[in-house]
């Protein structure tokens, strides 16, 4: 999934393989669906919020938009 996700955007470049690993077991689950609506978001962040960086605290904020906990 690193391989497709990386060729998708390049925002996925500049995270590192296993934080990519990390974020589809922890909420993309494989699907692109959730890859694409993350990217949005998290390029969202990026511009918004001055001193915002491509963390695990970040994105953990932004899989609560992206599949919220049933």
């Amino acid at each position: 999934m690193a391989t497709a996700v990386t060729g998708f955007h390049p925002l996925w470049r500049t995270v590192t393989a296993p934080d990519l690993t990390w974020i589809d077991r922890s909420c993309a689950h494989g699907t692109f669906r959730r890859w694409a609506a993350l990217t949005a978001h998290l390029q969202n962040a990026l511009l918004t919020t001055a001193d915002a960086a491509v963390d695990r605290a970040l994105l953990g904020r932004l899989f609560q938009r992206v599949a919220p906990p049933l």
